[in-house]
Order: structure tokens, then sequence, then C-alpha cells
């Protein structure tokens, strides 16, 4: 017996009435039900996004009527601790924490190369700060080598008498000869003398003139400063008397090494010419005239000759290396004032005698002094 079959409508698809009926020659398909979205003017196409959102809010409601499962307290309070645990913020900034993560000393081996470079690093300062300081403690002083360039480039022979233990404090003879006269700051040279009156030019031996001075100690140590001398003069007539002054050292440790003073002395000059119309006595005066004084420590003396050092009549032992004096007046001491003397008292002042100028520029009167012949020291 033939079975007869049913036959049934074809379904409507989804979003079409059911009274509408495909095509039998078409199947459909979701992509056939909507038209592609042609873009223009060269715009991007919106993306399509699902119309069902995969989050589900932890607060949807149950179904009426069905007990909920969760309290909305505990809801909010797991929704909470899950935003805790994805998006926590970063531990803050650690040196130790990047040291131990860093590319370099993670890898095998980083550690121990760290270490080594550490420990050259901090044995190289090491090595710098010990080598600074071993070198300034060796390093020769300022003196020292002065010293040594003494011992080895000194122009001087050693003197054949050596200094005293205490030198330079003692008691002193300079024997010098007057090296040169310069009356420029007078119209009448007659009115500046400088004893003993001849040059060692004129007389090598009428030129001596022995200055007598005395060098003291203002320090009590048993080893004084270089510049805490005194020097001073005995009572001389013919000679510069010269109060207590301080030496000062100049030059420590070269050649040229010395001990130098200088003071303002009033200078009275009896002139050997006459100067007055009727030849009487007369006697000029110099306000103010600079007394300067060298006493070399290793340059040579040339004077004396080597047969009239130390003589009998000399009370002070002669000072062992040169000597160079000078006393000059002029510039602003103006020219002298010379008086006329009777019976051994002043006068009346004698006229005439004024100051030189030469180019405008006040002349000077000077006597040098001095115990070696050498122009060059």
């Amino acid at each position: 017996m033939a079975m007869e079959m049913q036959t049934f409508p074809p379904r409507a698809s989804r979003g079409q009435p059911s009274g509408a009926h495909s095509s039998p020659n078409r199947i459909p398909t979701p992509a056939a039900t909507r038209l592609s979205v042609i873009p223009e003017n060269n715009d991007v196409a919106a993306p399509q996004y699902s119309s069902r959102s995969s989050y589900r809010s932890p607060f949807r409601r149950t179904a009426p009527g069905a007990a909920p499962s969760e309290s909305a307290d505990d809801l909010t309070n797991a929704y909470l601790e899950r935003i805790r645990g994805e998006g926590s913020p970063p531990p803050p900034y650690d040196k130790l924490h990047a040291l131990r993560n860093n590319k370099y000393l993670a890898k095998r081996g980083g550690w121990k190369r760290f270490l080594l470079i550490f420990v050259g690093v901090l044995l190289a300062i090491i090595a710098i700060v010990v080598g600074v300081t071993v070198g300034l403690a060796n390093k020769p002083s300022a003196r020292d080598f002065a010293d040594d360039q003494t011992a080895e480039s000194s122009p001087f022979p050693t003197p054949s008498t050596p200094p005293a233990p205490n030198f330079p404090a003692g008691s002193y003879s300079l024997p010098l000869f007057l090296d040169e006269i310069i009356t420029n700051c007078t119209s009448n040279p007659a009115t500046w003398t400088c004893y003993p009156y001849a040059t060692y030019a004129d007389s090598p031996t009428n030129s001596r003139a022995t200055f007598q001075w005395i060098i003291s100690s203002t320090d009590s140590s048993s080893q004084p400063s270089e510049n805490s001398y005194m020097i001073s003069s005995t009572p001389n007539p013919l000679t510069v008397s010269i109060p207590p002054t301080p030496l000062r050292l100049n030059l420590p440790g070269s050649p040229y090494e010395a001990f130098s003073f200088w003071l303002y002395l009033p200078k009275e000059v009896t002139p050997r010419a006459a100067i007055t119309a009727d030849g009487g006595a007369a006697t000029c005066y110099y306000a103010r005239t600079t007394f300067k004084a060298t006493l070399y420590t290793k340059m040579p003396r040339e004077y004396p000759p080597a047969s009239e050092n130390a003589s009998a009549g000399e009370a002070f032992p002669e000072w062992p290396f040169a000597v160079s004096v000078v006393q000059v007046a002029g510039g602003d001491g103006g020219a002298p004032e010379c008086y006329r003397m009777v019976d051994g008292r002043r006068g009346e002042r004698v006229e005439g005698i004024t100051a030189e100028e030469v180019d405008g520029v006040r002349g000077a009167c000077s006597c040098s002094y001095k115990n070696y012949l050498a122009v060059d020291w």
C-alpha cells in the first residue's frame, strides 16, 4: 500500500513574515538578509559589534518569584575584589628591586661580573688615594729643593772660615771699602761727603771703613725663626749709628740668600772745602736719608785681602760673607740746610745752596760701600 507523503509549507526565515516565501532556487543565509555598507569618500566602515554583550552585570535581577542566590552586599564585595585582583597598582619603586630585575644582571653570571667590576673599581680608588697620600708625604719642600740646588749649582766657593753655630747671631766687624760717591742732590758738591772720603779707585787701603754691628735673636727658643733677628750698631762717631732694627731674610736657600734692613736717618756733613765767602766753618744737615744694608749668607767677600783679615786690633770677628751698604739723600728730601759754626754752635744759615735737578727730576746723593769687587753678582 502506497504511503502518502504529507507536505509542509516552507519555514519562514527570521525577520520575514510567515506569509512570504523564499525563492525555491536560493538558500537563505544570514549574509543574504542584510546588505553590505559601501563606504563613501573613502571612509572606513564602522566596526560591527554584537548586540549581545559578553559582560553580565553582577547586579542582574533574578526571575520574579525566585530567591536571589547572593545578596547585593556579597556581589558588591566580590566585584570589588575582582577589580583589586585584576587592576592592582604596581608596587612602589625600589632600587634594590630594580637592580635584581636588571636584564643584564638576570643573566647567568651577571652578579659575578658585577661584583668583580665593583671590587676592581674599589681597589683602583684605594690605590689612587694611597699613592697621592704617599706622594705628598715624600714631596720635598721648596726649602729642601733650594738647598739641593745650592749644593749642586752654587757659583760660590765654601768659605774658609765656617760661620758660628748660632749664626747669624753675634757681634761682627764689617770692613768695607767706599765704592762710590754721588753728589747730584746739591748745587755745591762739598756739602755731601762720605767717610773715609777716598774711594777704592783712589786707594784700596785708604777707602776702608769699618762698621761694628750686633745681631741678636728676639726668639728665646733653641732654633729661632729666620725673621726673628735684630741689628744695631756700637757707638762710633765716624760711622752711621743704627738703632735696633729688625732683619729680613731674602731669597732663602738660594746662592744670594741675605739678611737686609733699611731705615730713615738724618745725616750731618762737615764740608771739607769752604762753602762761605769768608771760608768759615760750616755744617750741613740732611733731615732724612735712606740707609740700607744687605748681609749675604753665602756669597763670599773679597775685601780686605786675606793677608789683612782678622787683625789683632779687631774686637769683633769679621762677617764671613759679602756685604753692601748704601746711604741715599735727595728726591723728596730737599736740599741740605747749611749753617755757619761759631764757637761750636750753629750760626746763621748759608744761602745759595739749592737742590740740583736733571730734566726736571731732582737728583740724589749717595755713599756706597761693599766688600766684594764683582759687579755682576
